[in-house]
Parts: structure tokens; C-alpha cells; sequence
């Protein structure tokens, strides 16, 4: 990770991906538990799913998983737009997105808790606002994504487990001799484990929610007021703070900058007014520095013939 050697950054990083995977979580509990038992967080299910439900000629669910995928990829797709670099720095885009997100689970958890259910037995129009959180979730891992240089994944888990697994068997094989290798990267555990516990806590707060509180779709609101309450103060905070640092440092720049062009200029006037005051560059020597120019040169060859 570029910002490894930041341990300001790099522990802010740890802590804010944390605390988007206990979001990430959480949502999808709530899709898990009160709805019908699909994943908003991640797509590999649900892309098996596009090619099960076509082959047993169950097109409605083929349709509708695949507008859920599609829901992601768009979210993501915004997510870059808005983003765009990989570079980790303060920036309104990223409390952008956050509010987007905020929006968009608000949307869903109104609109489907006030919408008529059926206990979820067949698939109705209304199923499709499952594409609202599906496209939020999209935004936030790419937001994370983008600014970790994909080590940072927030709305799920595979690959997160995976990179675990795979620093410990290297770990395991150094220290048991098996391998010679010095440069396993344990450090990268510090930001893995996290994440996999945030998520963990997450999806189980949102089934404490809506089991013990009875909250359903609108438990979802407990994590959009969270992140929409944090990309408002992103958006504050870089307005009322680091926009203006960023004019002092460039402006500050520009002096110096104006100072030493002053300083280049002064320099030359000097010298069109007082050349003797300059002594000449070699090409323009006195004749008196010509023999020791041909001496060299006379020189050159013989040294040459010698090696």
C-alpha cells in the first residue's frame, strides 16, 4: 500500500475501511434477514444465480439478478467518474459519494417498507428496488477501492479471507524453513483483520436490529444517517480547512517562484552592466589559455595510443 509509511494515513485508512465494512455489513443483513435472502454487498452469488435461473427457464429471476449486478457495476462505474485518481489525498468526491449512498438507502428503506410485501414468495416489480442498495454498495467499494490501490475492499469478504489465508501459510513457511523469503507482507494483516471483523460486527447488528427491535427495511436507516452525517462533514471539512491550506501552500510556492526569477533577472542586468565583473566561460578564454587548450589536446591521442 502507497501509504504504508504515513502511519497517520495509514491508521485513518484501517479505521475508516473498518468502519465502512461494519456498514457494508450491516446492509447486508438486512437484505439477508428480512428480505429474500439476497446479497447487496457482493456479487458472486448472484452472477451463479443470472445463469441458474436462465437454464431453468426462470427469466424473471434471471432479469431481475442481473439488474442487481448491473446496479453495482454502475455504482462503481459513478464512483470513478467522480473519483477518478488512485491517489489517496482529502477531496469533496469522496463525501460525494457517501451522500449518494446515504440517499440511495433511504430511498430503498422507505420505498420498501411501505411498500406491499407478500412475505417475498414471488418475484414482483417491486423487487427490482433492490437495485438502490446494490448500487450504493458499488459506490462505497469503490470509493474504498480506488483510494487503497485495491487492498482496501469493504463490501465483501472473499478476497479479504483469501489474502489472509495466504500471509499466514507464507509466514508459516518462512518460519518452519520451507522458504528463504524475507519480504512477506504480515503488515498487510493490520488492515485485513479489521475489515473481516467490521464486517462480522455489521451484519450482526443489523440482525439484532431487526429480530429484537423489529426495525426491518428501516434499520437501513441507522446506516445511511451515519454515512450521510460523514460525507457531509468530509465536504465541510475540506471547504473550511484543506481548500484553504492548499491556496496558502500554492500561493507561498509562487513567491518563491517570483523570488528567484527577481533574483535570475538582477543577475543578468548585473552582468550586461559590469561584464568584467564575470569572468568569461572557457570557450571564450584569452589567448593565453590557448596553449594549455592544445597541450590537452595533443595529449589526448598519445594517452590513447598507450592504452
Amino acid at each position: 500500500m502507497v501509504l504504508r509509511d504515513n502511519r497517520k494515513q495509514f491508521t485513518a485508512l484501517i479505521v475508516g475501511g473498518a468502519l465502512m465494512a461494519v456498514h457494508s455489513g450491516f446492509i447486508n443483513a438486512c437484505f439477508l434477514v428480512e428480505g429474500l435472502s439476497m446479497a447487496v454487498s457482493y456479487m458472486t452469488g448472484t452472477v451463479a444465480r443470472i445463469g441458474i435461473a436462465a437454464v431453468t427457464n426462470e427469466y424473471d429471476r434471471a432479469l431481475w439478478s442481473f439488474c442487481l449486478v448491473s446496479s453495482f457495476i454502475t455504482g462503481s462505474l459513478v464512483t470513478g467518474f467522480l473519483v477518478g485518481t488512485e491517489k489517496f489525498k482529502m477531496r469533496p468526491a469522496y463525501g460525494i459519494v457517501l451522500m449518494i449512498e446515504s440517499t440511495l438507502l433511504i430511498l430503498a428503506s422507505v420505498v420498501l417498507e411501505n411498500t406491499e410485501k407478500e412475505r417475498f414468495t414471488d418475484i414482483k416489480a417491486w423487487k427490482y428496488l433492490y437495485m438502490l442498495p446494490a448500487l450504493a454498495c458499488g459506490m462505497q467499494n469503490a470509493m474504498c477501492t480506488t483510494f487503497s490501490g485495491a487492498v482496501i475492499r469493504t463490501t465483501h469478504m472473499t478476497g479479504i479471507s483469501t489474502d489472509i489465508g495466504i500471509i499466514i501459510g507464507q509466514y508459516l513457511r518462512r518460519h518452519f524453513g520451507f522458504s528463504h523469503k524475507k519480504d512477506v507482507e504480515v503488515w498487510k494483516l493490520f488492515v485485513f483483520i479489521p475489515l473481516w471483523i467490521g464486517f462480522l460486527v455489521g451484519g450482526a447488528l443489523g440482525t439484532v436490529l431487526i429480530k429484537s427491535f423489529g426495525l426491518e427495511f428501516y434499520a437501513l436507516l441507522i446506516p445511511a444517517t451515519t454515512l450521510g452525517i460523514t460525507g457531509i462533514s468530509i465536504v465541510v471539512y475540506y471547504f473550511a480547512f484543506t481548500q484553504p491550506k492548499i491556496k496558502k501552500e500554492r500561493h507561498l510556492q509562487l513567491q518563491e517562484l517570483n523570488i528567484q526569477n527577481e533574483h535570475i533577472e538582477q543577475h543578468r542586468q548585473q552582468h550586461k552592466k559590469h561584464p568584467s565583473l564575470h569572468p568569461p566561460s572557457q570557450k571564450h578564454a584569452p589567448d593565453s589559455a590557448e596553449p594549455y587548450t592544445r597541450l590537452d589536446e595533443e595529449e589526448t591521442p598519445t594517452t590513447t595510443a598507450r592504452e
